[in-house]
């Protein structure tokens, strides 16, 4: 299940994991949105699925991955959620609500 999940979530293209996290002593090894995303460019770079272990070992991490984590998570967007209030006759009424996500 984890495995699914984390297969989807690399293949949005939408980064979730915070703003460091590339460049952290342990983050660095896990593999988000933004890495696989370079893997699909530049398909000899970033082989690792679920961590990049392999790929700092054998030199096949993309040596541009560390910045362009940064200005992926830099340029977030905020989220818009659809919040639902039930009204008397049993339908609902619904609207958009944005939610900043953007780090600090």
């Amino acid at each position: 299940m984890i495995m699914t999940i984390t297969g989807v979530l690399n293949h949005t293209g939408f980064e979730i994991y915070p703003k460091g996290l590339a460049s952290g002593r342990w983050g660095r090894y896990v593999i988000g949105a933004t890495h696989h995303s370079l893997h699909h460019r530049k398909f000899h770079r970033n082989y690792g699925l679920y961590v990049s272990v392999l790929d700092h070992w054998f030199g096949t991490e993309d040596p541009d991955y560390a910045e362009t984590y940064k200005k992926v998570v830099a340029r977030r967007v905020p989220y818009l959620i659809e919040v639902c209030q039930p009204r008397a006759d049993g339908l609902k009424r619904c609207s958009a609500v944005q939610i900043d996500t953007k780090p600090p």
